[in-house]
């Protein structure tokens, strides 16, 4: 009898397609203890008051930064068609989104690697990295592109797989994904020319490469032309953005460009987060020679590597170095990892060391879990299970809610404060601390931006009812010391302390002391 039901659970056990409903099933487990448990980022709020700015008409087309776009606001405000639009039922669109992106991995992963890789695809998309696994539930334009980049990946290995009449049908909705994916990030500028240099590789005659060229170029001028007569400065500005925003910007002009001691914290992170995937995909790389890796490898799956590197670049680009961007790649590594190892296990050499290999990648997993820091996300004790960061912030909307009208604006650079119902605030500001720009009234006018002169006198003449933000926040009063007392002197001067909250580091996991709310005096 024990020994049926042993062999009964191995049965089990072997069977893909129970192993790969525990493992969706625990990935949800994970993720819906996220979206009630975690800290609620200013982030979120600008993504969610940004959406409803789209569909209500007010989000002009110059407020396209390249991080951020009118088409990923679209996107994610269509869940307003079916859930009231807040934090919470945010998180629950952008996991939908997630699981799609789950889905068209593993169709990836099958067309890759077959049915044996599915398993272990679905084990690194799920637990490779806890970054992606919580972060993956924020409403933020890296869930659009990460989506669009998984449909032209799979446009493009099915057009790999299909006969030559065919390819031309296909070749063109996979160029049209990957440049709509584009416009909702500009960090994967390069995946058109990606795309299009791979079909050509495939065309035999100089004819073919020229005419798939043509309606390459055809396509993208098609999807850019709106944006390029609308403003081509605007288009520009949004696509390149990112390579001068320290220029632009106050919250990042005077950081520091990436050391020594930065770029090692960089890697520690990186290692922290992503090492075993990074770790799997590196090693069966080297272990093969340049020649025979050319050979063996599908052009997928170099198209998956390069694009791996495009997330490293963005990632070292960023100032200081930013792991966190790194992320959105956990599918395409998951990808990766699954081929190389699901090959490794194939070996008939490998003999009795195949039971190992897999014990230590599941190890290795669960120690990464073990390690990795939980407490930067969420840190809701047993004992307080009953109270969400969520619900703190209800009472912080609720004192707003009181102590306004539905016209009257609001000042804050946590926007999560006005996002969650149905309070704004002035139009320039409604990229937080990413609206403040160190440049002159001419440029931000031009790129809807608010300079510092123009944010002390809207706080002297109390054009706002009500001025919202934390200890932490008076850094982005102005680009020096002096700048921000200036400011802080002007809100005292001219509105009173009403209320703090000093349970609101439990809200978005800050350093801040408390959350204070000044209102205008009369």
């Amino acid at each position: 009898m024990h020994v049926t039901i042993s062999k009964k659970i191995f049965n089990l056990l072997s069977n893909t397609a129970f192993v790969l409903i525990i493992i969706t099933l625990l990935n949800l487990l994970l993720r819906i203890i996220f979206i009630n448990y975690a800290y609620i980022s200013t982030d979120e709020g600008i993504a969610l008051y940004n959406t409803r700015l789209a569909y209500q008409g007010l989000r002009p087309f110059i407020d396209y930064n390249g991080w951020n776009s009118l088409i990923n606001d679209y996107l994610f405000g269509l869940s307003r068609i079916f859930l009231f639009p807040t934090i919470i039922t945010q998180r629950y669109f952008a996991l939908l989104i997630s699981l799609f992106s789950f889905a068209i991995t593993l169709r990836i992963s099958y067309l890759l690697s077959g049915k044996r890789s599915l398993i272990w695809t679905a084990l690194f998309f799920s637990f490779g990295s806890f970054t992606y696994t919580y972060l993956s539930n924020f409403p933020y334009s890296t869930e659009m592109m990460t989506l669009g980049i998984l449909f032209t990946l799979l446009g493009f290995l099915i057009t790999e797989k299909t006969t030559t009449r065919h390819k031309f049908w296909l070749e063109i909705p996979t160029y049209i994904v990957a440049n709509i994916t584009v416009l909702i990030r500009s960090q994967m500028l390069p995946l058109p020319v990606i795309i299009w240099f791979m079909f050509s590789l495939r065309k035999k005659t100089l004819k073919e490469k020229f005419d798939l060229t043509i309606r390459m170029l055809a396509i993208s001028l098609l999807i850019f032309t709106p944006f390029l007569v609308t403003s081509w400065k605007h288009t520009l500005y949004g696509l390149f953005w990112p390579f001068f925003a320290a220029s632009i910007l106050v919250y990042v002009a005077h950081v520091s460009k990436n050391a020594a001691g930065q770029l090692a914290e960089f890697l520690r992170v990186s290692s922290q987060q992503y090492g075993v995937l990074i770790s799997l995909v590196l090693s069966s790389l080297f272990i093969r020679d340049l020649k025979g890796a050319a050979k063996n490898i599908p052009r997928g799956l170099f198209v998956i590597l390069i694009l791996c590197l495009l997330f490293l670049a963005t990632a070292l680009i960023h100032r200081p170095a930013d792991p966190y961007y790194l992320y959105p790649s956990i599918p395409l590594l998951a990808i990766a990892a699954a081929f190389f190892l699901t090959r490794l296990l194939n070996t008939p050499r490998l003999n009795g060391h195949a039971k190992f290999i897999k014990t230590l990648v599941i190890l290795l997993l669960g120690l990464q879990f073990l390690h990795y820091p939980h407490f930067k996300v969420m840190k809701t004790q047993l004992s307080d299970l009953h109270t969400r960061p969520y619900d703190l912030l209800i009472d912080i909307n609720n004192f707003i809610l009181a102590a306004t009208q539905v016209n009257d604006e609001i000042l804050t650079f946590y926007l999560p404060a006005v996002a969650n119902i149905n309070r704004q605030v002035p139009l320039n500001m409604n990229e937080g601390q990413g609206s403040l720009t160190i440049r002159d009234d001419l440029f931000a006018a031009k790129f809807h931006l608010t300079t510092i002169p123009q944010l002390q006198k809207m706080i002297s003449k109390k054009q706002t009812k009500l001025i919202v933000f934390t200890d932490t926040f008076i850094y982005y009063f102005g680009q020096n010391e002096n700048e921000r007392q200036e400011t802080l002197k002007l809100i005292k001067e001219n509105y009173s302390l009403v209320k703090e909250f000093p349970e609101f580091k439990l809200v978005d996991g800050s350093n801040a002391q408390s959350l204070m709310i000044y209102k205008a005096n009369e």
